[in-house]
């Protein structure tokens, strides 16, 4: 009999920072701040696809229409205020 479950595929930082684009560094901040979903393996720090993917959907911007600009105020003129001393 033979297994055919896969193991989950864990990332380096290396790895998870080119599939998100960003740099290590930046990387390595988000899992100090604790804003990106990681896996301890001792001191090591892996991602997961699932950890990846819970990044990337929570940082999901949906599109809004574009919105036109807002007319801008006739300017009232200030006049020359002096300043009591």
């Amino acid at each position: 009999m033979t297994d055919t479950t896969t193991e989950p595929r864990l990332y380096t930082y290396a790895e998870a920072a080119a599939l998100l684009t960003v740099k290590v560094p930046t990387l390595q901040k988000l899992v100090q701040e604790r804003q990106i979903p990681h896996k301890r393996l001792g001191r090591l720090v892996r991602f997961s696809d699932a950890d990846l993917q819970a990044f990337i959907d929570g940082h999901h911007q949906p599109a809004e229409p574009l919105r036109r600009p807002a007319t801008p105020q006739q300017a009232t003129p200030q006049g020359n205020k002096r300043r009591a001393g």
